[in-house]
């Protein structure tokens, strides 16, 4: 009953999160989110994350609202345990087998202007060891700081609802 891009980029690392929280937080980790600039594209239904009783988003509308799930929950989970540095970053638009580009016609032409996995990755080492100056609970896109976000994903009222679904609707998968 949950949408598939909202179970693999939103609610799995959310249960994971979750489950190595007192680890998380006894070791004082670095935790880092997976956010994109496709945060703009979708708004995030904060009472029924992931469905709404139709077909709800699919495609570029199902990522964007995924990926600016991920910076508020970022952004919540910095709030609620101050002892981990949280952050979400963008890769950009990285030269993987995502959207199955590889197949199109167009992509040795695609492939010129995507950036490697090496590339892709810099700020998420940078993150993760430190040599990226970010404040828990920021969005990264390359050198710039929270550049970018949808307004709703600033707002703080709206992280906290988010996550307070997110952790019903976990609840309500083990319980099913």
């Amino acid at each position: 009953g949950v949408e598939r891009t909202w179970q693999h980029n939103v609610l799995a690392p959310f249960v994971l999160t979750q489950a190595l929280m007192p680890r998380l937080v006894a070791s004082k980790a670095r935790v880092v989110f997976t956010g994109s600039d496709a945060n703009r594209w979708s708004r995030v239904d904060v009472r029924n994350p992931g469905r709404d009783g139709k077909l709800w988003l699919r495609g570029g509308p199902a990522y964007g609202a995924s990926k600016r799930a991920d910076i508020m929950l970022a952004r919540e989970l910095a709030r609620r345990e101050p002892a981990l540095h949280v952050t979400s970053f963008h890769p950009g638009a990285v030269a993987t087998g995502f959207a199955q580009l590889d197949a199109s016609p167009l992509a040795p032409v695609i492939a010129r202007v995507l950036r490697s996995p090496a590339r892709g990755a810099e700020s998420l080492i940078g993150l993760l060891d430190g040599t990226v100056d970010a404040a828990s609970g920021s969005y990264v896109d390359d050198d710039k700081r929270d550049r970018g976000l949808a307004k709703q994903a600033l707002d703080p009222a709206e992280c906290a609802k988010l996550w307070n679904a997110l952790e019903a609707q976990a609840a309500g998968l083990a319980e099913g």
